[in-house]
C-alpha cells in the first residue's frame, strides 16, 4: 500500500483466471457500465489491444481468462470485486505504453518468454553484488535478511521506472 502511494501509477492491471460461463459474465458487466472485448486468436492481438485502449478509459484494466478458452479485456474507472475470482495477478502500470506490453506478454506463449527475461536485467546485477558482499563481509547476509522488507519495495521501485511495472 505504501509503494502505491509513492509511486501514483496511471494504471492498475489484474489478470483473473474464472471457471465460470464467460457469456454471463460479459453481459453483466455491460450492464454496469464496464467496456469490454473479447481477444480472439485469429485476429490481431496488438491491434485489438491499441483500439481497446484507445476507445475506452478508466485506470483498472483487467485481463479475464476463462476455463473455455476466451480471454476478455474489461476497463473501469472504479475496481471490480474479487468475490468471485480464483487467481489474481496485480500490477501497477506507470503508462499506457508499458500497459500494452504487459497485456501482450500475457496473451502470447512467445512474449510471455521474452518478458520472463526483462526482471532479469534487475535481479542479475543484484545477485553477483550480494555474492559479491557475502564473500567481502561474513555478516552481509544477516543484515540483508533484516532489510529484506525494505530491498523488496526498492526493488519493486526500480523494476517500475524501469519496465514501466511491477507486482503490488
Amino acid at each position: 500500500m505504501l509503494l502505491e502511494r509513492l509511486l501514483k501509477p496511471s494504471y492498475r492491471f489484474r489478470i483473473w483466471e474464472l471457471e465460470f460461463d464467460s457469456k454471463k459474465f460479459v453481459e453483466g458487466l455491460r450492464r454496469k457500465g464496464i467496456h469490454v472485448a473479447e481477444l480472439r486468436e485469429d485476429w490481431d492481438v496488438e491491434l485489438t489491444v491499441e483500439a481497446f485502449l484507445g476507445s475506452t478509459f478508466g485506470e483498472h484494466v483487467y485481463l479475464i481468462k476463462f476455463k473455455d478458452g476466451i480471454k476478455l479485456l474489461a476497463r473501469t474507472t472504479d475496481p471490480l470485486k474479487k468475490e468471485f475470482k480464483l487467481k489474481e495477478n496485480a500490477y501497477l502500470v506507470r503508462n499506457e505504453g508499458a500497459l500494452k506490453k504487459l497485456i501482450l506478454s500475457q496473451t502470447s506463449t512467445m512474449m510471455k518468454i521474452l518478458m520472463g527475461f526483462q526482471p532479469l536485467v534487475i535481479w542479475a546485477p543484484l545477485v553477483f553484488g550480494l555474492q559479491y558482499l557475502d564473500e567481502r563481509y561474513p555478516f552481509a547476509g544477516f543484515f540483508l535478511v533484516l532489510l529484506g522488507f525494505f530491498l523488496n519495495d526498492l526493488l519493486k521501485t526500480l523494476e517500475y521506472f524501469i519496465l514501466g511495472y511491477c507486482r503490488e
